[in-house]
């Protein structure tokens, strides 16, 4: 059996290494995206080298379709990695949070903000159909 302060540091943990994580990935796919950039930003540059006055210089798709696609490929892989992180953090909280607790601790916080964030549309009038008064 565990204290429930032991569950309170295990958690405490997890999110800690969750955190360190996504830090860590984001690290990752900025540098990668930075690359990207350079990249692209250098291939850009090198069609003006050649630039005449009077002229207007080439671009070619395929290089574009090149900087696209790695970016779409440094997208995926990230989204894996976030994806199985979160994984792995939320199976470290479902080892002390039984899921009838999950579900009620959402409804919980459901209720909790529920008032709030409903707090703009009460607070709109009720239209007022045409050739009525607002007293009717």
């Amino acid at each position: 059996m565990t204290y429930p302060v032991d569950q309170i540091l295990h958690l405490m943990k997890a999110n800690g290494q969750f955190m360190l994580k996504l830090a860590d990935i984001t690290r990752g796919s900025s540098q990668e995206y930075a690359q990207i950039g350079t990249k692209a930003a250098s291939e850009f540059a090198n069609r003006f080298q050649t630039l005449q006055l009077g002229k207007v210089p080439s671009f070619d798709s395929e290089g574009a379709q090149q900087i696209l696609s790695d970016m779409q490929k440094v997208r995926e892989e990230t989204l894996g990695q976030v994806r199985g992180v979160f994984e792995e953090w939320q199976g470290a909280w479902s080892q002390f949070v039984p899921a009838d607790g999950q579900k009620q601790f959402a409804d919980t916080v459901q209720g909790f903000f529920t008032p709030f964030l409903n707090k703009g549309e009460e607070a709109k009038p009720a239209p007022v159909k045409a050739g009525t008064t607002k007293a009717e």
